[in-house]
């Protein structure tokens, strides 16, 4: 390993793992060490280590960079991105077929023999035993599911206890009658009995239900199984190296076995925990407790100052200009009455004219407006909710002066990419609604096409769907626009996506393929999905503004991805002879030069 493997450390040092060790450090080691050793072996020149932590050391290590990995809960992980920007490699994968999405869960405990508790509401004036207020399975999610029962936990129990890891302690002291309930880990119970530690008979699960693999009882919702994530320090290209190695790891390995897991996948979508955060006000929302207007008020007042004088400049310069104006108008009323005798009849002719240039003008402004309206709600909510997502949290962290003035300035500039493509979006609606051409480019068309894949995987992702592509090779570049082009291919992308809702998961499926016709100087971008198809009764309005088949949509996606296309010289239509499914393909001529090449 060289030394950009992390940065500045020497490469016979020793990389540490830290793992959130919820059940203690023996647990821990037992459960985890395989998997270390693996890595070690299979990773050339790197000597892995284990590193058992609890939550506050999981801070302490990342924050002082002393860990290369970690591997912990989604909460835990949610806030340590937020805070120091670890980012996740891989998600671990329970079971062979289930989605790793909804995996982690609370259980929220107590004795069997204690008939008054039966319900959630119950346990108002009880006392109840968790982890910590920072542990998800071991509270946080228990949190959010008292909370939806009119249940607050920092109110209405009469003694909430946070006794730390190991987690074995909680069921332990619940047992033994020290308290009255207990919020554990989802299947932790059926662990513990297995393992002889206790008999599930002697207990009872409130709000009880079964996780997704139908083995545990559970209180709450599932939420995405554990990541793995790096450390903004550690080297691409070693996560790289470690993601690939635990991507190929066997079910049967034993590495996996002492980890009851059966391996790794790609990492999934956390966006339920930041949900369930936001609703609990904590992690990356906490700022949400404060209050927002004083608070800025007493940090920021000398910058309102400097803007309220701004503003009654600006309005004074407005009333001056203005007196101005009206001296001036007055004095051009005079001259004009002097000359009305002899220019009566051109003043004429020229109000008649203006007449009829401003009704036209009107017109056209009246039906712009609506056009424009409509695109700006159908396209410009991602980058304006990215924009605001941006500001709230440079908000909180100004406020909270963890801020620095390198990562403002990331942060602005993250907002300024987002408004230059929200000005980008606007000024395609502006071509569209005038028919302007679009400018004409040599575009790779399968580099288009790869761009747009990677922009629509997460959602194929969410939404369990197999994205594949047949490109052809050498093919040669066409007059486009490379953003444009995009748009049309994520739009159709969405479409297919629409269509497969319901369907079974061998049907989840969408290919693309781009072929080379010589003869008619075209090139060929297909976007096929599994779907029921086409209804014949609405093919022939597909294309038409404000036309849709979904309650929800606008109907202004295949007209602005027709608009686009032609203005691009090219056709886009429907492939009659697909089946199961549909089909668009969109042609698109070669570029001039390269046809003078040929």
């Amino acid at each position: 390993m060289g030394a950009d493997e992390k940065g500045g450390r020497d490469s016979g040092q020793p990389l540490k793992i830290g793992v959130l060790a919820f059940r203690g450090d023996q647990q821990t080691e037992k459960n985890w060490g395989p998997t270390i050793d693996y890595l070690s072996l299979a990773v050339p020149g790197v000597n892995f280590t284990l590193e058992p932590l609890t939550l506050e050391q999981m801070e302490q290590a990342v924050q002082t960079d002393q860990v290369s990995f970690i591997i912990t809960n989604p909460g835990n992980y949610v806030d340590l991105e937020y805070r120091y920007g670890v980012s996740r490699i891989a998600t671990l994968q329970r079971f062979p077929d289930q989605s790793p999405s909804e995996r982690t869960y609370s259980t929220i405990l107590v004795r069997a023999d204690r008939e008054d508790l039966r319900e959630l509401s119950d346990l108002k004036h009880q006392s109840v035993m968790a982890v910590s207020a920072n542990a998800f399975g071991g509270f946080q999610l228990a949190w959010g599911e008292m909370q939806r029962h009119g249940l607050d936990p920092f109110a209405d129990l009469s003694e909430l206890v946070f006794s730390g890891f190991p987690l074995d302690n909680i069921v332990t002291s619940v047992q033994s009658g020290l308290v009255d309930a207990g919020i554990v880990r989802g299947c932790l119970l059926e662990k513990m009995d297995r393992a002889g530690l206790i008999n599930m008979a002697d207990f009872r699960v409130l709000n009880e239900g079964m996780d997704s693999s139908g083995q545990c009882r559970v209180s709450t919702p599932g939420y995405p199984d554990w990541p793995l994530a790096k450390l903004a320090n550690t080297s691409d290209r070693l996560a790289k190296r470690l993601t690939m190695t635990l991507l190929a790891m066997p079910r049967n390995h034993r590495a996996a076995i002492a980890g009851e897991y059966s391996g790794w996948t790609i990492p999934v979508e956390y966006q339920a925990v930041h949900d369930l955060f936001r609703e609990l006000q904590v992690g990356p929302y906490e700022w949400m407790r404060q209050p927002t207007v004083n608070l800025l008020w007493s940090r920021y007042w000398q910058w309102f100052l400097i803007a309220f004088m701004g503003v009654a400049w600006w309005l004074w310069h407005v009333y001056r200009v203005e007196q101005l104006v009206r001296v001036r108008t007055t004095q051009l009323t005079e001259a004009n009455t002097r000359l009305q005798t002899e220019m009566n009849e051109r003043q004429q002719a020229e109000q008649k004219l203006l007449s009829q240039q401003n009704e036209l003008a009107h017109v056209v402004r009246v039906s712009t407006a609506g056009e424009l309206a409509s695109g700006l709600a159908h396209e410009l909510n991602q980058p304006l909710s990215a924009i605001s997502s941006y500001a709230q949290g440079c908000i909180w962290r100004l406020e909270s002066g963890r801020i620095t003035q390198d990562e403002l300035r990331e942060i602005i500039q993250r907002m300024v990419s987002e408004a230059e493509r929200a000005g980008a979006i606007i000024q395609r609606l502006r071509g569209f609604l005038r028919k302007e051409h679009a400018l004409c480019r040599p575009t790779d068309i399968n580099g288009a096409v790869r761009d747009a894949m990677e922009l629509f995987n997460a959602e194929a992702n969410k939404r369990g769907i197999s994205l594949s592509r047949d490109l052809q090779e050498d093919l040669p570049p066409v007059c486009s626009e490379t953003i444009q082009l995009q748009q049309v291919i994520i739009n159709l992308l969405r479409n297919a996506a629409d269509a497969l809702k319901g369907l079974p998961a061998e049907r989840l499926r969408i290919e693309l393929s781009t072929r080379h016709d010589p003869d008619e100087g075209m090139v060929h971008i297909d976007v096929r999905d599994f779907g029921p198809g086409i209804d014949p009764d609405s093919k022939p309005h597909l294309f038409e503004p404000f036309f849709t088949t979904t309650s929800d949509g606008m109907g202004l996606g295949l007209s602005l991805s027709q608009s686009i296309v032609e203005s691009h010289g090219g056709t886009i239509r429907v492939i009659d002879d697909v089946h199961p499914g549909a089909c668009f393909s969109i042609l698109l001529p070669v570029h001039k030069e390269a046809c003078d090449a040929e």
